[in-house]
């Protein structure tokens, strides 16, 4: 039975529903896989992309290591297990909660710059038009890199064991190897033609024999000397140590803009997240430059009156698909770096704005895309990525996502220390009103300037109640992060109250307004679908939606962690 959103909080609050007729979904991908992806315990949760990765995680809580000692070492892990993903030449988001600490609510953008010789017509040819692809691969697509100095900001500040106990199973895992997974072979199979064009990439992924391929073992030796590095001298091998030195001689060869001053000066910045009140309950999460929380929030005001306990699923589907549009629109205008945007965004959160904005929705029809337009009803104002999250029995949480944009990033390796640099030059407006590799239009907000961060879409999110952690929760996958990352949300305290692995094995839906098209995963019954194009959405089916991973903690006090069964992926608890 659907409920309002008010009712939601109302029925989790009272930690005691029932599970909701399921006649909607289809559930025999469920069926296959109904042993996976999942682990309890008492004391501590670490959901992430990785298998071993996760197991990392696990053995430094095993250690006595706290939230940010797990989600730091998961990290690191990461960033040898997912080469393809996330990597020491990327960055991210970090959502934390520390009952401990003032504030207890923490935001940590260790998001990409760009380097200082960077401009906003760097990617325009003489005639104004955009160059295909060089903003996606090769050296001018590189940002300034901040996993290394986010990272170690953030254990230096709130971690507990030590630094080089932290990077211990990431060092090992690099050195060991692991077992080449579905996914990784694909996206050595698909970026086949980019990664041979150089010699030093292509020795990272090929063998003898080719390309390495489902269960080849992946050694980093590389890597793991790097890593080595970094653990001696965390506060400047990436600023003028050595693999600094390497990164910059490296681009320098290669005509690129990045240099070891970009590299030097780089620093994170600690944001207020955007906290959300629902009556008791407190959604947190990104604020700009990422999109996600501005999104989610909006969605959460534009559903926020609506009686929903007598809508069909179709109905509840159309809904939620109308609330995106219409965040995804505004997405495209006011989404910029904080620190550059004149951009005021409080309005986009408001109560007011959001009912607003359900004014213009009709129940019975689809609204085109044409027709919506950024920042309509405002007042007058001045699959490449990987997540993870962490929570323990004290309460405390960490949700912490993390990219080097597209497949391998650049597609560019810098020899001698097993990096893959980013590409995340593509998540600046290369142009105004030209889409990204995830179809996102661009605007001035977001337009390319030195050391921007550029906008995204990572929506690492922690909902408390009571002063505690309930649930961290993010995802993996582009444009599509946020929509989905809200839509697990909505699961876990909606739809299968307390069951957060049904929540993320769900089927889910996706729109970012422009294209004009409802991305459908299979799951939902012939009915619903029918039902969606009768309104008039333009409906296209996906294979799989945004990978979510996420830990939680039922009203006994288990915490459960569940990766997604969509990829590869690691849950461990104790």
């Amino acid at each position: 039975m659907l409920r309002t959103i008010y009712l939601i909080i109302s029925v989790f609050c009272l930690w005691g529903c029932s599970h909701p007729q399921l006649k909607h979904l289809d559930f025999k991908a469920w069926e296959r896989t109904p042993d996976c992806c999942s682990a309890s315990g008492k004391s501590v949760g670490v959901a992430s992309g990785g298998t071993f990765s996760s197991k990392a995680g696990l053995e430094i809580a095993q250690l006595g290591g706290n939230v940010v000692d797990i989600a730091v070492a998961t990290a690191f892990a990461l960033a040898v297990e997912r080469p393809h993903s996330l990597g020491l030449g990327g960055g991210g988001f970090l959502t934390l909660y520390l009952a401990d600490e003032k504030p207890t609510t923490i935001f940590v953008d260790f998001r990409e710059t760009a380097p200082a010789k960077a401009n906003p017509t760097m990617f325009l040819g003489p005639k104004g038009n955009l160059i295909s692809g060089l903003s996606r691969y090769g050296i001018l697509s590189v940002a300034t890199p901040g996993f290394v100095p986010g990272l170690f900001t953030i254990h230096q500040k709130w971690g507990k064991l030590p630094w080089k106990t932290i990077l211990r199973p990431a060092i090992h895992l690099a050195q060991k190897g692991f077992p080449i997974y579905l996914s990784l072979a694909k996206a050595i199979e698909e970026e086949r033609e980019h990664l041979l064009k150089e010699p030093y990439t292509a020795s990272l992924l090929f063998n003898k024999r080719g390309l390495l391929k489902t269960g080849d073992t992946l050694i980093q030796e590389d890597l793991a000397r790097t890593l080595e590095r970094v653990s001696k001298n965390p506060s400047w091998e990436f600023k003028t140590g050595t693999t600094a030195k390497l990164i910059d001689r490296f681009v320098r060869e290669k005509g690129g803009i990045l240099s070891i001053s970009d590299l030097a000066h780089y620093r994170p910045e600690f944001r207020a997240p955007i906290n959300h009140r629902w009556k008791d309950f407190v959604f947190v999460t990104a604020p700009p430059p990422s999109a996600g929380g501005v999104i989610m929030t909006e969605m959460l005001q534009t559903l926020a009156k609506d009686d929903l306990s007598h809508l069909s699923e179709t109905d509840y589907l159309h809904l939620l698909t109308e609330a995106m549009k219409r965040a995804y629109s505004d997405r495209s205008r006011f989404i910029g770096d904080p620190d550059f945007s004149h951009e005021d965004i409080t309005s986009l959160l408001t109560a007011e704005y959001g009912a607003s904005l359900r004014k213009t929705i009709s129940l019975d029809q689809a609204t085109p895309a044409k027709e919506i337009s950024p920042g309509a009803g405002l007042p007058k104002m001045g699959d490449h990525t990987t997540h993870l999250s962490v929570m323990d029995a004290a309460g405390n949480g960490a949700a912490m996502t993390l990219t080097i944009n597209d497949h391998f990033g650049s597609r560019l390796a810098v020899p001698g220390t097993g990096i893959f640099l980013n590409d995340e030059m593509d998540d600046f407006s290369a142009k105004i009103g030209a889409p990204n590799l995830f179809g996102l239009l661009g605007g001035k907000a977001n337009q390319i300037e030195p050391q921007k961060r550029p906008a995204s879409s990572m929506s690492p999110t922690l909902l408390i109640k009571n002063g505690k952690v309930i649930l961290s929760v993010g995802a993996a996958g582009g444009s599509k992060i946020t929509s989905n990352t809200f839509e697990v949300i909505l699961n876990v305290l909606f739809r299968f109250p307390n069951d957060l692995k049904h929540s993320v094995f769900a089927p889910r839906i996706h729109h970012q307004w422009s294209p004009d098209e409802l991305q459908v995963e299979a799951g939902f019954l012939p009915a619903v679908i029918s039902g969606l194009k009768e309104k008039g959405h333009n409906l296209r089916e996906v294979d799989k939606a945004a990978i979510v991973q996420a830990t939680f903690v039922d009203p006994l006090g288990n915490i459960t962690a569940v990766y997604d069964p969509r990829d590869e992926g690691g849950a461990e608890a104790k």
